[in-house]
């Protein structure tokens, strides 16, 4: 039952444990957004400059100016970022020649990200934009032209299309706290007063010429990758001298120099968790299980219930992939919360289709998401059976998952994001089954044997 599976994982420090330092009523959630400290709501409940409101539509903002954030902010896993929408729709006046909209991020902690393949599109006509670093060098980042034809040439744009024709791009390739985009009238073709602008990756945004023609709708693009670090201290070196405000509290966990500046803490290898808060960090096989004991369940209700996955200890791989099999309705249900019902587990695909029973308001509840992420598919979570990248667990035999020897390893990122979540495993080409149990990916084979006698063809199926 679901009471049960609360039970078992407060036998373990969970990644939205609150810190020592916070109050014992600072909140996790806001809507469909969880969060963990050094993030938090209200006075004690955070590291400076990592404050949030949870506003009356129960979206979540950060900082001061506020960004919309629009993902869950948990304090784990290998890359220290959130996203938020930045998109603006301006208007230059009648007649004016030059314009100027500034920038400015949530706080000295935070900058868009330059290493995550992000562009700053331009939408409007008859315009040239330059954009420029105000939180940095002040140097020019890049620029780019945007012209428009006639309203039927325009309405014949294939979709996706930013080369330049109502729309143009910027590439990111510098970190940015704060960012200048100038705008100057070019030529004598079809211009118009209203621009808009938005940052996000530059395979995430599609253009549409019915964009030029309303105001950006954050609810409407995607969201912009925006790194954070601890800013206190320029690096790990001198961040370690201060063990007053050194902000990598738990036992077992590393400080990893950011390049926003600043400093960012991690768990060790081995160990997961929430760095930032006192025993966050905990050792990755607590009621975890390399593989599965004699008869485990392998079925709740309908759903089969496949390795790593399990519904007892010891039938699953990590505490993570816990899941409660709840025989209270006929047929039994696989849940991930109180409010999550699973209603199929992929391996091949590594994907957990899922069914709300309910809205309560936060999406996981008080369930570590360390290994799960967001797929582009409406009701689908992503998973991962360790946050380690393929590259650094096959280094590791000993914790290496992908056990069977026809089995591959994937890495698994983030679908709104490209975060990295970890890696999951699946049986090479040519083999099915489970990669995460020994010999689990098996073969067929077809033989053909020509029978010189009937002078034909006889289909022969085995298997190994």
């Amino acid at each position: 039952m679901v009471l049960i599976m609360a039970a078992l994982l407060s036998m373990v420090v969970t990644l939205l444990a609150a810190p020592a330092a916070a109050a014992a009523d600072c909140r996790t959630s806001c809507g469909l957004n969880d969060f963990s400290y050094p993030f938090g709501i209200g006075p004690g409940c955070s590291l400076q400059g990592f404050n949030l409101t949870c506003d009356a539509k129960k979206r979540l903002l950060l900082g001061s100016p506020n960004v919309t954030v629009d993902y869950t902010i948990l304090a784990s896993g290998s890359v220290s970022a959130l996203a938020v929408y930045v998109a603006q729709t301006v208007q230059m006046g009648s007649g004016a020649g030059t314009f100027s909209t500034l920038w400015e991020g949530p706080g000295t902690p935070f900058a868009i990200s330059g290493a995550a393949n992000m562009s700053l599109f331009v939408l409007g006509c008859g315009v040239t934009a330059t954009l420029l670093d105000r939180g940095g060098t002040g140097a020019v980042v890049g620029n780019c032209s945007v012209v428009c034809a006639g309203d039927e040439v325009m309405r014949r744009l294939p979709d996706g299309l930013c080369v330049g024709l109502g729309c143009c791009p910027i590439d990111l390739s510098v970190h940015l706290r704060a960012f200048t985009l100038n705008i100057s009238r070019a030529g004598d073709g079809v211009s118009r007063d209203k621009l808009s602008f938005l940052v996000a990756g530059r395979d995430k945004y599609t253009f549409r010429t019915s964009d030029l023609e309303h105001d950006i709708d954050v609810d409407m693009v995607p969201p912009a990758r925006l790194d954070w670090a601890i800013p206190d201290q320029p690096d790990c070196r001198r961040a370690m001298d201060d063990r007053v405000t050194y902000a990598c509290v738990s036992n077992q966990s590393e400080c990893r120099n950011s390049p926003i500046g600043g400093y960012t803490c991690h768990c060790s290898r081995g160990f997961s968790g929430n760095p930032y808060v006192v025993d966050g960090c905990t050792p990755d096989q607590v009621y975890g299980s390399s593989q599965p004991k004699e008869n485990c369940p392998t079925m709740c209700g309908n759903v089969s219930v496949p390795f790593p996955f399990g519904t007892e200890l010891g039938c699953f791989a990590r505490i993570n992939l816990y899941l409660t099999c709840n025989p209270g309705s006929s047929p039994a249900i696989l849940q991930m919360t109180e409010h999550l019902v699973v209603t199929d587990i992929s391996i091949n695909e590594g994907v957990l289709r899922i069914q709300k029973l309910s809205d309560p308001g936060d999406f996981l509840g008080d369930r570590s998401t360390t290994l799960y992420s967001f797929s582009e598919e409406s009701g689908m979570l992503k998973w991962a059976v360790d946050n380690s990248t393929c590259k650094e667990a096959m280094l590791n035999k000993n914790e290496y998952r992908c056990v069977s020897a026809r089995s591959d390893c994937v890495d698994v990122t983030d679908d709104k994001t490209s975060n990295h979540v970890g890696y999951r495993c699946k049986c090479s080409s040519g083999f099915q089954g489970n990669p995460y149990l020994q010999d689990g990916c098996t073969g067929k084979f077809l033989i053909y044997v020509y029978l010189m006698i009937r002078k034909k063809y006889t289909l022969f199926p085995f298997s190994w």
